[in-house]
């Protein structure tokens, strides 16, 4: 007897394929390509944990997915928040704090996307600061079979 492959979504996506990136996240869980029908989003990376979390049966809107995923997570936060010894006036400072390590991440990564190196990473900044429209047009260039359009070409750009 053959079993039918089981369908999942991410949100309103229906997900193709599911491939392990061969590592593991900070918490000890497979770091997960989640490929999507989507001609807007091929594909998400996720936690095998958040993967068993948000992989739903049902596609859901995108305002449901992100509440879903809120909902889990600031479960997960106050949780930790009450192990960690986090006064009520610190919050503030906390979330801050969060929020900058956050967007310092991405920002190091884009900056190594960029430049190649991580030498040259300021935290607290936005590598796209640091960037001429002449670095950007290079970039461009590379793109295989890209697509032309007023919106992200600059000018002089050839097809």
């Amino acid at each position: 007897m053959s079993k039918e492959k089981e369908v999942k979504f991410w949100g309103p996506y229906k997900i193709l394929k599911v491939e392990d990136l061969g590592f593991q996240t900070e918490l000890g869980t497979a770091a997960l390509k989640l490929h999507l029908d989507s001609d807007m989003v091929a594909f998400d990376f996720v936690s095998q944990r958040g993967y068993d979390l948000f992989a739903t049966d049902e596609a859901l809107e995108p305002n449901a997915f992100q509440e879903l995923r809120f909902r889990v997570l600031t479960k997960v936060v106050l949780a930790d928040i009450l192990e960690y010894h986090l006064h009520a006036s610190e919050f503030e400072s906390f979330v801050n704090k969060l929020g900058n390590s956050y967007e310092d991440s991405i920002s190091r990564a884009a900056n190594f996307l960029w430049t190649g190196e991580d030498k040259t990473f300021i935290p607290g900044t936005s590598v796209l600061h640091y960037r001429t429209a002449l670095e950007a047009e290079n970039i461009l260039k590379k793109i295989p079979n890209a697509k032309i359009t007023e919106e992200t070409d600059l000018p002089g750009s050839e097809g």
